[in-house]
């Protein structure tokens, strides 16, 4: 019984430890490089696309002149996002290095992947 314990305790551990992995990692400014909507290019305005995320979980999103901003949180491989005064939207993670980070998203049935890189400061 104590080693059912001590698999719990570990699997635990091994989550939050990702967790913080991927809310340190996507700290900083990602400008989008490609936008995809059903496997096709969307017809976006990828160069006017960025996004930041700062450690207190403030984060702004801005497209073509317009910015939103609000409050974030990272869970696993998902992004919660609250723009002010706005409901939480959800976006799947795919893939979050140093550099690069791709979104898997639903938008009335329609899958898109956004795909960001990293701005160096």
């Amino acid at each position: 019984m104590k080693i059912f314990y001590l698999l719990i305790i570990v699997c635990f551990c091994s989550c939050v430890t990702n967790n913080s992995e991927n809310a340190k990692l996507i700290i900083g400014k990602w400008q989008a490089v490609s936008w995809l909507v059903n496997e096709q290019p969307g017809n976006y305005k990828v160069e006017q696309t960025r996004f930041q995320f700062d450690g207190l979980n403030n984060y702004s999103f801005m497209y073509d002149g317009t910015e939103e901003k609000g409050n974030y949180i990272v869970k696993e491989n998902k992004l919660y996002t609250t723009a002010f005064h706005q409901q939480e939207i959800m976006v799947q993670i795919e893939k979050l290095s140093s550099d690069s980070m791709i979104f898997k998203m639903n938008r009335g049935g329609q899958t898109e992947t956004l795909v960001l890189r990293k701005v160096k400061p």
